[in-house]
């Protein structure tokens, strides 16, 4: 059902999660750092590390040879990277997963039907906060800036979640 809509609706904007300067050169630490983190974390948890954009991450690791197997699986895999409610929207029984579901399609993105997205101004981050524990996530909430905007973000990687809402 979410899916259905949102595949109406179209495409979502892209956001960037961190400020970046795209003439920053690559350090050697930063170097150390991706090679010891790349079978531990996914790029968007070592961009944010960083200060730098996914892109940036994965076009770096490509040209120093690390595998971009791991960072790829948690969007493949059905598993949820943080555990979460993977049937919240099986049946929309209450308010509140109504609004959310609402919320969703109005100012999320539901990626691929693999994992959602929410970003909103960081005077909003008790929303965002209330829509975490409504799905029992254990996902971060994220705080980031965007022309000199904070905005705070929740990603929650869940494929179960968006099957059983189709």
């Amino acid at each position: 059902m979410i899916t259905d809509i949102a595949a109406s609706v179209g495409q979502c904007e892209n956001f960037t999660m961190t400020t970046t300067s795209s003439k920053r050169r690559w350090i050697q630490s930063e170097d150390d750092y991706l090679r010891a983190m790349a079978d531990k974390k996914v790029s968007v948890d070592i961009a944010n590390a960083l200060g730098r954009s996914r892109a940036s991450i994965r076009l770096r690791a490509q040209r120093i040879g690390i595998s971009l197997t791991h960072w790829n699986q948690h969007l493949s895999s059905d598993a949820s990277r943080h555990k979460c409610d993977d049937h919240f929207f099986s049946v929309l029984d209450s308010d509140a997963k109504a609004y959310w579901a609402g919320f969703i399609l109005a100012d999320g993105c539901v990626h691929r039907g693999r994992f959602v997205s929410v970003f909103q101004s960081v005077r909003d981050i008790a929303l965002i906060r209330q829509f975490k524990a409504d799905a029992n996530s254990e996902s971060s909430v994220s705080v980031s800036s965007k022309n000199g905007k904070q905005y705070c973000s929740l990603i929650i990687n869940s494929r179960q979640m968006f099957i059983q809402s189709q």
